[in-house]
């Protein structure tokens, strides 16, 4: 038996601004676009929001709740990684920049930003900082 399909192969290209991903309630858990966005994607906007950065290719994660939890971004100067906990209490951040800029480093902050240990190289040099809920 022998099936001829009449559908020639193509190659397509899906071209957009921003992609969406929501589960099966409706509600955005991803978030792939061209602006820096990283907030609840189901809220209403806010002055907050319409001052968002244009041109910025980024992919963000959100939880059931609509909370940002992974956010990986391509900025002008330097590339980011931020994680986020449930509660938005907790974060740690990985970038990587020009000296001259941001340099690059690892930060990662605990309850409330209490404590904070941050390893970064910026123009002065390697750094390492610790902080805790005494400064």
């Amino acid at each position: 038996m022998l099936f001829i399909s009449g559908q020639a192969k193509t190659n397509k290209v899906v071209e957009a601004n921003e992609f969406v991903l929501k589960d099966g309630n409706g509600k955005a858990r991803a978030r792939l676009s061209m602006f820096t966005l990283f907030r609840d994607p189901d809220s209403a906007a806010s002055a907050e929001n319409t001052r968002m950065r244009k041109d910025i290719p980024n992919l963000s994660f959100y939880d059931a709740e609509g909370h940002p939890r992974i956010f990986i971004a391509a900025f002008q100067a330097e590339s980011r990684i931020c994680l986020n906990d449930s509660q938005q209490t907790m974060h740690s951040a990985m970038w990587a920049g020009s000296a001259a800029t941001s340099g690059a480093g690892v930060s990662i902050t605990g309850r409330s930003e209490l404590v904070q240990v941050t390893l970064d190289t910026f123009i002065e040099g390697p750094q390492l900082v610790l902080k805790d809920k005494e400064g």
